[in-house]
């Protein structure tokens, strides 16, 4: 069994390879206050990892992260780039795991990471996060020996859903609360998906305490 990993060795990759069809504009480069949502995610996620990227087919994206590409041709959904995470992590660490979490996760917990990585689980498990009686099957933490079973799920052209994948592997979620802000309860997972959406995470930005923006 590989050794367990520590928030300073653990690898992190922000999926970015979504298609953004109800935003209407690439959410890589869509700004929320001032910084793209990229930007956001990567805020939150890089004092928590040792190794940070992106995973974009967007070979123009600009970034000061490193990008890694969809290592399977034509756009077969998150499972994809969560493959890649893999490989990935596999080149950088002896890590068992790699964290992955979307491009439109602004307000990821500071200790997302420590969290996930205080369950017990061995190389096979996935631990993903949860939150307001939801799980969080792209925020969490993958085991790396995951690739080739999704490399080869991912070969069938009906294989596309993420859920139907983890159906048929061992999994752990753990609850994050809501974080409460003067606009009220807000989901650290709240995604954005739209233009609605983005003036909604506008003004949670603003509502939250000072210590977690």
């Amino acid at each position: 069994m590989a050794p367990p990993a520590t928030p300073t060795d653990l690898p992190g990759v922000i999926l970015a390879g979504g298609l953004s069809r109800r935003m209407g504009a690439d959410k890589a480069t869509t700004m929320l206050a001032g910084l793209t949502l990229l930007d956001h995610v990567a805020n939150r996620l890089s004092p928590q990892v040792g190794n940070l990227v992106v995973n974009s087919n967007d070979p123009t994206l600009n970034t000061h992260l490193p990008r890694i590409g969809d290592t399977i041709t034509g756009y077969a959904g998150p499972l994809a780039g969560i493959a890649s995470a893999m490989e990935f992590a596999r080149q950088v660490t002896s890590s068992s795991h790699v964290l992955v979490a979307p491009i439109d996760t602004p307000f990821l917990p500071a200790d997302l990471a420590q969290r996930l990585l205080s369950v017990t689980a061995d190389e096979k498990t996935v631990v993903l996060a949860r939150s307001l009686g939801r799980v969080h099957p792209v925020v969490g933490l993958w085991p790396v020996a995951l690739k080739e079973p999704i490399e080869h799920w991912l070969g069938q052209p009906d294989n596309r859903k993420l859920m139907l994948f983890l159906q048929d592997q061992p999994c752990i979620e753990v609850e994050f609360q809501a974080i409460e802000t003067t606009y009220g309860p807000l989901d650290p997972f709240f995604n954005v998906n739209s233009p609605d959406d983005l003036a909604r995470a506008e003004i949670y930005l603003k509502a939250l305490p000072h210590d977690i923006q």
